[in-house]
């Protein structure tokens, strides 16, 4: 079997195969702005377009490097419903992200650091900006906004 496809079809292929290739790509680079006892601490984070997860390392005044992987809660919930003055029962679902991220990182020092977010707009992940603190293994704390 043999088949003919104009110039255009096959343009018109490979621009969705692009696109879909490029949005498999996109990720999220950003930065959290932390303070422990004044002193700036640097946290960076990455996060892919499709995940709810990612990537974050932190560097401290004294130059420690910490680095682990970070987590936005989901939840879902199913239901039965019925409409006033309708004999239609219904199914629902729905799913979405809660408004809470945590992040376990390892320090070169043999450190830790637990850190625990809000999120603005749970849905853009760390994105979408938030507030929260970072506890170390040394009881210090990191307050961080982004």
């Amino acid at each position: 079997m043999r088949v003919n496809w104009s110039f255009g079809t096959l343009c018109r292929i490979l621009s969705a195969g692009v696109l879909l290739a490029g949005l498999s790509a996109c990720a999220t680079n950003g930065v959290i702005h932390g303070r422990m006892s004044g002193q700036l601490v640097k946290l960076r984070y990455h996060q892919s377009f499709w995940d709810q997860e990612g990537t974050i390392t932190a560097t401290m005044p004294d130059g420690e490097h910490f680095s682990g992987k970070f987590v936005v809660g989901t939840s879902s919930t199913t239901g039965i419903g019925i409409g006033a003055g309708s004999d239609h029962l219904g199914l629902f679902t729905g799913s979405g992200n809660t408004s809470n991220a945590a992040a376990v990182l390892m320090g070169g020092k043999g450190d830790s650091m637990y850190c625990v977010f809000t999120l603005t707009v749970p849905d853009d992940g760390l994105e979408g900006g938030g507030v929260g603190h970072c506890k170390l293994s040394t009881g210090q704390v990191v307050n961080a906004t982004f």
